[in-house]
């Protein structure tokens, strides 16, 4: 019970996460609107902003199977519970990993569409 807690707090601080690199994208797509209506090109935005919002799918998505995983702890004998355990435990820590990458990838394709827009401003591009 305890693994699959951790598991449900870690999902959880993920999709917060990602929700807060939605809420950055949502300000980034009312910020290009602005923009073009200006009447400046924001082709380059436009299609950053719809890299950001797969990227963002995909890492919801990710998010929502690692949290249906349920991990149990197969003792196999006494001898070997403590083997046992780790095992369990590397299983969850790798597939939290692996979302973590994958939600920070979506941090970083919304970082590229801010970067573009930043171009269309003219403002300095640092990161």
């Amino acid at each position: 019970a305890r693994l699959n807690d951790k598991n449900l707090k870690r999902t959880n601080h993920l999709m917060i996460f990602a929700n807060h690199v939605i809420e950055v994208l949502a300000k980034v797509k009312i910020q290009t609107a602005a923009e073009r209506a200006k009447g400046k090109d924001v082709s380059k935005v436009t299609a950053a902003i719809d890299v950001a919002q797969t990227a963002i799918d995909v890492a919801k998505s990710a998010i929502i199977v690692q949290a249906g995983k349920y991990y149990v702890i197969s003792i196999s004998s006494e001898a070997n519970v403590k083997n046992d355990i780790i095992v369990s435990m590397t299983s969850l820590q790798a597939d939290a990993g692996a979302v973590f990458e994958i939600v920070n990838g979506a941090k970083k394709r919304v970082g590229d569409a801010i970067q573009a827009l930043a171009q269309v401003r003219g403002e300095r591009v640092t990161r």
